[in-house]
């Protein structure tokens, strides 16, 4: 009896980890668990139960787990959908376009590389015409500029408040500046100062880890 119990366990164990979900990020790290897509990018439960947050540019590819649609036109339809997903949230268009190229290439002659190549027209089309990504929309890039000055300006306003104790009239502001512009510097920061000084101690850290962020990827011109 045991014995069965035993082998029954072991039986499911492996099974999970067949029909593992398997993230891999750009540095070629793997992660296998239940993935799930958040704002910033995925929330991977592990097959030993630890959850690990990935911000979306971090991730390079997504894997479902395998089962018995490997290799079938169903299987390249949902890995389209999949990569449809990864690339949500990334701001680079050439390494979108990458990432169709090669599943095209990876899907010859399945519906789901024809479905993938109106999605890499798109791409393409956004690549030539120079368009940059605020949001989830893509914009050209003066008006990207002018989405970023006037971040810049309601981030000045808000400071002021924020300096004389004025929280919830720098709140707005903070919240307004970051519509037009979610990878405005001062707003993040001084989003930052809101949260730590309300006790949000783990969403202010998530707010300075974002300026820093924002200002290793934009060198000064």
């Amino acid at each position: 009896m045991r014995n069965a119990v035993v082998f029954t366990i072991a039986l499911l164990i492996a099974s999970h980890s067949l029909l593992a979900d398997t993230v891999i990020l750009n540095d070629g790290t793997k992660l296998e668990g239940d993935v799930k897509k958040t704002d910033k990018g995925w929330t991977i439960v592990t097959t030993d139960g630890k959850t690990i947050e990935v911000v979306a540019e971090k991730v390079k590819s997504i894997q479902l787990g395998k089962d018995a649609t490997k290799g079938t036109p169903e299987r390249a339809m949902s890995d389209l959908l999949s990569l449809r997903r990864s690339v949500e949230n990334l701001s680079d268009v050439n390494l979108v376009i990458e990432r169709f190229n090669r599943f095209i290439e990876q899907n010859k002659d399945t519906p789901a590389s024809t479905e993938a190549q109106k999605d890499l027209a798109i791409w393409k089309d956004r690549a030539d015409r120079g368009l940059v990504k605020l949001g989830s929309k893509w914009i050209s890039a003066e008006e990207r500029s002018k989405y970023a000055d006037k971040a810049l300006a309601l981030a000045g306003q808000a400071r002021g408040f924020v300096e004389h104790g004025r929280l919830h009239e720098a709140d707005p502001l903070i919240a307004d500046a970051l519509d037009n512009d979610p990878q405005c510097a001062p707003a993040l920061y001084l989003r930052g100062v809101l949260q730590f000084q309300q006790n949000q101690l783990p969403a202010a850290r998530k707010s300075f880890e974002a300026v820093n962020t924002v200002i290793k990827d934009h060198a000064p011109r």
